[in-house]
């Protein structure tokens, strides 16, 4: 996941997309299980990996998905040639929907990567949640680096992604077609699913306090 979000600027092999959506897929699921069983989250995700050229797995993964948010060809679509993302900054070429900062951002009529943006999230969300493991008398004491990160501006796509929760949820059109229900039948789902996402990562971002 991390060389596919690191090392290719588009994402345009089927077999590759698949891996990381696999994998996406298997963190969503094991990462539960790691909170449960503390010494060997810990050993895991925050000790240096000497097979793997002594990278901390919980940093690589932090960068990984921070970058997949925003990688073409996965979440947005390809980029005209010459086109310098901005990682650090709101850019209207990233940002997933028009909106607050961005009037015309590139992808907001584009729904065809909102599956995969859903995956991304619900998995942010996932480790977000390592406080609910913690013990009561842990819990406004111990600090969250996973929240510490994805709340860093100095972090990669940081802006970009608040910037893209905030318009996603601001530009979704509550009363669809005008028809009750509609959700219940519509084959997608997939921007009312994100939206819901949407709303409940920005609430975790925004009431999240590091202890001091």
């Amino acid at each position: 996941m991390h060389e596919a979000a690191t090392q290719y600027k588009v994402l345009t092999n089927e077999e590759q997309i698949s891996k990381v959506k696999g994998a996406i897929h298997v963190l969503n699921r094991i990462f539960p299980l790691l909170f449960e069983e503390k010494e060997l989250f810990i050993r895991c995700m925050w000790r240096e990996q000497a097979l793997f050229n002594s990278q901390i797995n919980a940093v690589t993964m932090m960068e990984a998905i921070s970058l997949l948010l925003f990688k073409e060809g996965f979440t947005i679509m390809q980029l005209p040639d010459g086109t310098n993302p901005q990682h650090f900054g709101i850019d209207e070429n990233l940002v997933w929907r028009n909106g607050i900062s961005v009037p015309a951002a590139l992808n907001h009529s584009n729904y065809q990567y909102d599956k995969n943006r859903i995956d991304l999230l619900r998995l942010v969300i996932t480790i977000l949640s390592q406080p609910l493991y913690y013990a009561p008398d842990e819990y406004l004491l111990v600090l969250n680096p996973f929240s510490t990160y994805f709340s860093n501006k100095r972090s990669k796509n940081c802006k970009n992604l608040f910037v893209s929760l905030i318009n996603v949820i601001c530009s979704y059109d509550v009363s669809g077609y005008g028809v009750p229900y509609l959700s219940a039948i519509d084959q997608g789902g997939e921007q009312e699913t994100l939206v819901t996402l949407a709303i409940h990562l920005l609430l975790i971002l925004i009431e999240y306090k590091p202890p001091s």
